[in-house]
């Protein structure tokens, strides 16, 4: 199924033939023949899709880097133990209920725990929250940030929102590069396991734009690793250095 991402292939029967092609390649990998259509098609029914999805969650360590929320919302991810980062909105009503020491020599201005006033905003959120804030020299100007972990470090917490965007861009390029448009199979096992299977390989590719030095798009990316996935080359040295032409022994 990952083969059939990444080649973009639209049915079993394409799946199988292609792979067929290739069988000479296959064999560098132990594979003395292709699969059936009937293998796949068993599999895809009765392999189990939380396995796709438990792999997917382990490659995966998610931090939840989110824009300025509702009092229930931020309730409701302290219930669930879920991490978030956020701006404080600027006309937040809290009080200040303890100061934190602020690391020597770090752009830490303010670390505190508060809890929201009003009784509105106490009843959708009655926990106590962290504030820290953090001063930007590029803008010249302070950023005051909100975030339920209270064991993480005001500098581990600045770092943390500073590389948001590079985790929007990480998003932005899973939604753009999927490719879940047809399906081999339509039971509900089988379009688990293509969702699956299609997350696992854009976070692998991604995984291989982050390791390259080359100045790859993630776009540009998918596209070149689609058409040589049955080159014969080292994969480390490709994604550094993909126009390299290798030289021709006799």
């Amino acid at each position: 199924m990952l083969f059939c991402q990444q080649a973009q292939t639209k049915s079993l029967r394409e799946i199988c033939g292609v792979l067929s092609c290739c069988l000479g390649k296959l064999h560098l990998l132990g594979l003395k023949k292709t699969p059936n259509k009937s293998t796949l098609s068993y599999a895809n029914a009765h392999r189990p899709r939380e396995m796709y999805q438990e792999l997917f969650c382990q490659t995966l360590d998610v931090c939840k880097l989110v824009g300025t929320g509702k009092h229930r919302l931020f309730a409701y991810w302290n219930e669930n133990h879920s991490i978030y980062i956020t701006r404080l909105k600027k006309n937040a009503d809290y009080t200040v209920i303890e100061e934190r020491t602020v690391p020597q020599n770090r752009n830490i201005i303010a670390d505190q725990l508060i809890q929201f006033n009003g009784s509105s905003d106490r009843r959708r959120c009655p926990h106590i929250m962290r504030k820290v804030v953090v001063w930007d020299k590029e803008q010249d100007h302070e950023i005051v940030l909100q975030i339920n972990h209270p064991e993480f470090g005001a500098t581990t917490i600045s770092a943390f929102y500073k590389d948001r965007w590079q985790i929007e861009l990480f998003l932005k390029g899973f939604n753009q590069n999927l490719n879940v448009k047809t399906f081999v199979r339509i039971s509900e096992n089988a379009l688990s396991t293509r969702i699956w299977t299609e997350l696992i390989g854009m976070l692998s590719i991604k995984n291989l734009q982050f390791k390259s030095r080359f100045r790859w798009s993630l776009s540009n990316m998918v596209a070149f690793f689609r058409w040589n996935l049955f080159t014969y080359r080292d994969l480390w040295e490709w994604i550094d250095d993909p126009f390299d032409v290798l030289s021709v022994t006799p």
